[in-house]
């Protein structure tokens, strides 16, 4: 059972940005509409951001959220793609970085499209994003050690056993 030890959270309401739609025919009839954005079914990547090297007590991590893209092309049909954006996300520690590279992060991502250019002919949107990611710093735990584990109850029977007559013979 995973234990946390540190967790860090980056909650932003209103995130401009431009994503570069992949995984599209080329040949689109125009104009393109950009629908729905969300976060694919693909786990998130993520690094630890060497340019702030500023805190001995907390980590940066720079995340790609990966996206699913949902557009309408002038035809009216529905064509699916996929981009990404970064979030910077620092995660306080209560130990020294230097002994932490044991444990193994969990990275929960959301994103939530709230506004987007109505309509473009290129596969480049400029969009407005809420993305909200948490990271957590786990470390795997034993739940029970052999010595705690309860002893088995006495076997019962599966069926009921016959009644036994005081004064029966048999």
């Amino acid at each position: 059972m995973p234990k946390i030890l540190a967790c860090g959270r980056e909650w932003v309401r209103c995130m401009d940005a431009t994503i570069q739609v992949r995984g599209l025919p080329d040949v689109l009839p125009q104009p393109l509409t950009l629908c729905q954005v969300c976060v694919a079914a693909v786990s998130p990547r993520w690094q630890e951001d060497e340019g702030c090297r500023c805190e001995a007590r907390a980590v940066i991590l720079l995340v790609e959220i990966p996206l699913e893209v949902t557009l309408r092309d002038g035809a009216g049909c529905l064509h699916r793609g996929a981009s990404e954006v970064f979030l910077r996300v620092r995660v306080p520690l209560s130990c020294p970085k230097d002994q932490c590279w044991r444990n193994q992060w969990v990275i929960v991502p959301a994103v939530r499209m709230l506004s987007a250019a109505t309509q473009t002919c290129e596969q480049m949107f400029c969009v407005r994003l809420e993305a909200n990611v948490e990271a957590y710093m786990v470390h795997p735990e034993p739940v029970c050690r052999r010595d705690c584990t309860p002893s088995c109850p006495p076997p019962i029977p599966l069926y009921p056993q016959p009644m036994r007559m005081p004064g029966n013979c048999c």
